[in-house]
């Protein structure tokens, strides 16, 4: 063990790893504030802030505990150095922003990674400036760590914080490599399960048994049976897992009981709920009961959890599924129903949509569990969600309006069949065949949000779109329709590729069908349709007009929507051009969006062409004069260029961030063709090849130092004319070369 500053452990690359949990210090000013009142009482920085574990891999030293205090500080570090460019550019260089891999970063969680390389590079760090940015992504709403980052910036931001920023890189932590320990790897998996010290729950063992009220029963006997237990469902792992396990499995009764979140099982800070009498064996022995029955339901790799483990690629530091489920198999023991249910709704709030968080939805279990069985979760969620939730210090509730309506119509077709509904069905990916008492809504349902992962993710478990367009004037649900546009919804987007261009029919279709088509605006750049919250986002601004779409195009097929095109594209809009068929947005096929931006000074579009998004681009009106050469977005080099059939001429385009051309050449000239729609004039260049001075006599061309110049005026776009005038210079320099 040994003392490191701040600037000493950048100098390592700094990874926090997936299995640890969310960054929520920037969330809870109350600790943040603290925190920082902690640094200001130390003199020059000469402060040390507790232990950083961390595990060595490839190089690397991943976090195991001291995550919330070093984000904290990196944060704080960015902030501070916006304050001076010196001191600007010393941070880029330590954190090695403009590197692949900077000296801190949540590689293993790829929003945060890029979000944090975006903001780094931004120099912006008030809510405002970042959520303007254009690098800011609507999805980023939805990821706990990176809103918590935002508030923390922007507290700092709007109270001005002053501290020195050299002295914060004197800050301290004792520094423990584990993996110079013989434990290594061990204690890695254990510490990031969350159960920091493998002997927690033995330390907390014998208070427990103090303070316990039932003295008539063996509770040494009852805690073996508890290893046990683990013990023999642990596979192959290593006999540590016990005790990780167990750890785990207290914490988790501890959180659920107290309403409260523990990062680890600390046998100082539980001290005092087990003397209140909070957290008891009894209690304890209860939620044991319960996760004996869900071993036995069709849920039970969710205990997988406790050992530290992913259950089906599903990341749940919090447990949030596996506490859902051990309370409805407390109370609804036999209940397979309910527990499916429950596992349905948490489900899709939790991994699906991104709403659930962990205090509320502990608190709503809390209610859950003090009917004792007497009402189902359904019923605990429309008496205490949407616009029935009421708590000041969390106003925000598990379920909101959208959930509630959808649980809503399930437990209304639930009543009407009065309970006896049984339909056969097959559910080969939970393991089980037979009949299950659901009604046909709730089944049809769970069916659209399954789907819904394992293709797009358009819906993300927000059926209420869906729900508004099955719904007649009156309000009543007609569950065939909810079939027919979820069906139809699954045959536009069966699920993007690596590319995600297979589905631009369906892009130009909506240019010219969707009433007041507008693409959807992300900062200064407007997309057509690339991240599937893209399309969300386009279906929540127009929700009747695409219905209105969708009702119109047939059975959504490649055929049936080319024949829609072909019947609309008389319609003129901003966005025809990129409509009538499929060259422009071709350009979009060797980059990672399909994305434009209004070219004010040009009255024009760019296309983003090239790599990640918007690195490289070419004007609207320059891509069409390409086109009517016979060249397209393959002819983005010299040596891919399209040949005009006119001796060795050919043509092709360059393009960066800010300036792209249309180039006509052969090995002795080349010809620039530039497009200005706010002028309606178009430019035309000749110049050796070889940059030397052009050696020409051009007639109606200007001659200004090696090369020259005329510009052509039209009333409107004519490429056509423009054509004709570049081939007619081409003649005119053969002929003087001849």
């Amino acid at each position: 063990m040994e003392q490191k500053h701040l600037s000493e452990l950048l100098e390592k690359n700094i990874v926090v790893p997936e299995i640890q949990r969310e960054y929520v210090w920037g969330s809870r000013k109350e600790i943040f504030v603290q925190f920082i009142d902690t640094l200001k009482d130390a003199e020059a920085g000469n402060i040390k802030l507790g232990f950083l574990y961390s595990y060595s891999r490839n190089g690397e030293e991943y976090i195991i505990d001291g995550q919330q205090r070093f984000t904290t500080l990196v944060l704080l570090l960015y902030y501070l150095s916006l304050k001076n460019p010196k001191n600007t550019e010393d941070f880029r260089r330590r954190l090695k922003t403009d590197s692949a891999n900077m000296a801190f970063t949540y590689r293993v969680r790829t929003n945060t990674e890029q979000f944090m390389k975006d903001l780094f590079a931004s120099g912006v760090c008030s809510r405002e400036e970042i959520l303007d940015s254009p690098w800011y992504h609507q999805y980023y709403d939805n990821d706990l760590t990176i809103r918590s980052m935002i508030n923390f910036l922007d507290c700092l931001k709007s109270t001005g914080l002053e501290y020195d920023y050299d002295n914060l890189l004197n800050v301290s932590f004792w520094y423990y490599p584990v993996d110079k320990t013989s434990m290594g790897e061990e204690l890695y998996i254990t510490m990031n399960s969350r159960g920091k010290a493998l002997d927690s729950a033995e330390h907390l063992k014998p208070l427990l048994m103090k303070n316990e009220q039932d003295k008539d029963r063996n509770w040494g006997k009852v805690w073996d049976n508890w290893e046990e237990f683990f013990f023999r469902i642990r596979g192959d792992r290593e006999i540590s897992c016990i005790n990780v396990a167990m750890n785990n499995f207290i914490r988790l009764v501890w959180e659920l009981e107290t309403c409260g979140e523990h990062d680890v099982l600390d046998p100082t800070a539980a001290k005092e709920d087990i003397e209140l009498g909070k957290i008891n064996l009894k209690e304890i022995w209860h939620y044991f009961t319960a996760l004996e029955a869900l071993y036995s339901s069709e849920f039970k790799i969710e205990i997988n959890r406790l050992f530290g483990d992913e259950v089906n690629g599903v990341k749940d530091a919090n447990m949030l599924i596996l506490k859902s489920l051990l309370c409805a198999c407390r109370f609804h023991t036999f209940d397979k129903y309910e527990h499916r249910r429950v596992y349905e709704r948490v489900y899709n709030a939790f991994q699906r949509r991104r709403i659930l968080n962990h205090i509320p939805l502990l608190k709503l279990l809390k209610k859950y569990r003090e009917c004792y069985g007497g009402k189902t979760f359904y019923e605990i969620i429309l008496e205490n969600c949407g616009k029935n939730w009421n708590d000041k210090d969390y106003p925000t509730p598990p379920f909101d309006e959208k959930e509630c309506k959808l649980v809503q119509l399930i437990q209304d077709s639930i009543n009407r069949d009065d309970d006896e509904i049984s339909i056969s069905v097959i559910v080969p990916f939970l393991g089980i065949l037979g009949k299950i008492k659901y009604s046909d809504i709730e089944e049809e349902f769970w069916r659209v949000c399954r789907r819904d992962i394992g293709s797009h993710k358009i819906w993300n478990g927000d059926l209420s779109i869906l729900i508004g367009w099955s719904c007649d004037e009156t309000g009543k649900f007609d569950l065939s329709k909810f079939r027919h546009y979820a069906d139809l919804i699954d045959a536009l987007f069966p699920g993007k590729d690596r590319t995600g261009h297979e589905i631009d029919t369906l892009r130009r279709a909506l240019i010219v069908g969707l009433r007041d088509y507008l693409p959807v605006r992300r900062g200064v750049y407007q997309t057509f349709g690339w991240e599937w919250s893209d399309w969300r986002r386009l279906i929540d601004n127009n929700p009747d007009a695409f219905k209105e779409f969708i009702d119109e195009i047939g059975d959504g097929s490649p055929e049936s929507m080319s024949s829609y095109i072909q019947t609309h594209c008389t319609t003129v809009n901003k966005y025809t051009d990129f409509a009538v068929d499929n060259y422009l947005l071709d350009f979009t096929h060797n980059s990672c969006s399909c994305d434009i931006r209004d070219d004010e000074k040009r009255n024009d579009y760019n296309i983003y062409v090239k790599g990640s998004r918007h690195t490289r681009c070419i004007l609207r009106y320059n891509a069409l004069i390409l086109k009517e050469f016979g060249g397209d977005y393959k002819a983005d080099k010299r040596n891919d260029r399209h040949l005009i059939g006119i001796g060795e001429w050919g043509v092709w385009y360059w393009a960066d961030k800010l300036y792209n051309c249309v180039v006509m050449d052969n090995v002795q000239y080349k010809i620039d063709i530039r497009y200005d729609n706010k002028e309606k004039s178009c430019s035309l260049t000749v110049k050796c090849s070889n940059n030397e001075p052009c050696d020409l006599t051009l007639q109606g061309f200007e001659w200004i130092e090696k090369e020259y110049t005329q510009i052509i005026r039209q009333t409107e776009f004519d490429p056509k004319a423009i054509k004709q005038k570049v081939i007619e210079t081409i003649n005119e320099i053969d002929m003087q070369k001849k």
